[in-house]
């Protein structure tokens, strides 16, 4: 019997069973089917090859659906559970499982991503560490090169929290740069520490290449460590100010000036080139320059006319501070007395506290303007009123005569007062101290 022959008959049975039990039939044979197909329910399988082939309509050409070597699929699945398959045979539907973490061994390129995206969502292993992120927040920030940008823009933006954490910047024996550009105008806190605080440690650096700088990035200006628990302020490769175990420092021969418009208006100086030898000098434009004028509390200036009465009157008086130090004071008092019976002038001083050693004062009252003086001193070794000096009985007059005062006090280490006092006596005194004259404690 032929080879057709065979075909056909194998055909019309094939029919005759669709039409008993409706479903479908694969038929095999060595090589390709000849002629056209008769049944849509029939597949063809070459066991030669195999190739499977089925009718798409009746009397159609036959149509080959898998290549040489294939065959057929009973079934899918996903080894690792990165796909969702579902169903898994017939019309098989695959997809990325979403709730599956993945692991990925290529590089990957991103979208746009921000906080609130990769918060939970993103883990990095290996060299880039980064920790769990939460709230938009990333934390555990670790590992060599653990946060890395590039470029002239871009880069970390917004807040760097840190708790008790460490946050490093470049690796052992490199330089590591934070760049902090742009305004802070507005923003509250744009670095927030935790309860222990932010630690930020820079290499010591030198003159030359400091351990802080700006933006502007001056090799030679900025800030460097010491070596001795201080950091001393480089400005063009030398110490403008430091800060060490004696106190503040400059090894600016301009030392400290003050300006209003950028340019020196007035300054201190040292003045002596010798180690060791100071010379202070406070002047305006330059280094040297002596032109200035210096004011303090340590000076009574008489401004107006002090009235006396027979009761001791303050003329000048300093406010001592908490420190037992011997002071140097010396007085110019302009006096007249105006009116009184046997009328004299006295002059004394009032410390609040007790000196803590005996020291001297010496007066001198003219009653003349010829020189014609008394002197007298007194010692000072208690606290209270101490009369100095005493004038003899005086014609009344308003002429203006001088008088005098000056010593040393032992002022107490407790904070008080010291006082230059004058007194009048004799019936219907009336007297006072001059405008014009006053006192210098130092």
């Amino acid at each position: 019997m032929s080879k057709f022959i065979k075909v056909s008959l194998i055909l019309l049975l094939a029919s005759i069973a669709h039409a008993q039990y409706t479903r479908n039939f694969i038929l095999h044979g060595a090589g390709a089917p000849v002629g056209n197909c008769a049944s849509v329910t029939l597949l063809y399988n070459d066991t030669s090859t195999p190739d499977l082939y089925y009718c798409p309509v009746p009397g159609a050409a036959w149509v080959k659906v898998t290549s040489s070597g294939a065959t057929t699929v009973t079934s899918v699945s996903n080894s690792d559970s990165t796909l969702t398959i579902s169903p898994t045979t017939g019309a098989v539907v695959a997809s990325l499982n979403l709730a599956h973490a993945n692991t990925w061994v290529g590089a990957q390129t991103f979208g746009t991503i921000t906080p609130t995206t990769i918060a939970g969502n993103v883990t990095f292993s290996g060299a880039a560490a980064l920790g769990t992120p939460a709230s938009g927040v990333v934390t555990n920030l670790t590992g060599t090169g653990a946060f890395n940008t590039s470029g002239t823009s871009g880069g970390l933006t917004g807040t760097i929290s840190t708790s008790g954490g460490t946050l490093s910047v470049g690796t052992t024996g490199t330089t590591g740069v934070i760049n902090i550009n742009g305004s802070t105008a507005g923003v509250a806190a744009p670095i927030t520490t935790g309860a222990s605080g932010l630690t930020v440690i820079m290499p010591t650096g030198n003159t030359t290449n400091p351990g802080l700088n700006f933006v502007s990035n001056n090799s030679n200006s900025g800030f460097i460590g010491n070596g001795a628990g201080g950091a001393e302020f480089i400005t063009s490769g030398s110490v403008g100010l430091g800060v060490g175990a004696n106190g503040i420092f400059t090894l600016n021969s301009n030392a400290f000036y003050f300006t209003r418009s950028g340019s020196r208006e007035a300054g201190i100086d040292d003045e002596s080139a010798a180690t060791g030898s100071i010379v202070l000098g406070a002047g305006s434009s330059s280094n040297g320059n002596e032109g200035a004028l210096l004011r303090s509390a340590n000076i009574c200036r008489l401004q107006a006319d002090v009235t006396l009465s027979t009761s001791a009157t303050n003329v000048c008086s300093f406010s001592l501070p908490a420190v037992a130090k011997t002071w140097y004071f010396t007085c110019t008092l302009p006096w007249s007395v105006t009116a009184g019976t046997t009328p004299t002038i006295s002059f004394g001083v009032n410390a609040s506290q007790t000196p803590n050693v005996t020291t001297n004062v010496y007066g001198e009252i003219k009653t003349t303007n010829t020189n014609t003086a008394t002197e007298a001193s007194a010692a000072l070794s208690a606290s209270g009123a101490v009369n100095v000096i005493t004038s003899p009985t005086l014609t009344t007059s308003s002429t203006v005569f001088m008088a005098s005062m000056s010593g040393t006090l032992g002022a107490s280490a407790t904070a008080g007062t010291f006082a230059i006092t004058a007194t009048g006596t004799g019936a219907s005194f009336a007297g006072g101290v001059r405008n014009g004259g006053g006192c210098v404690l130092q």
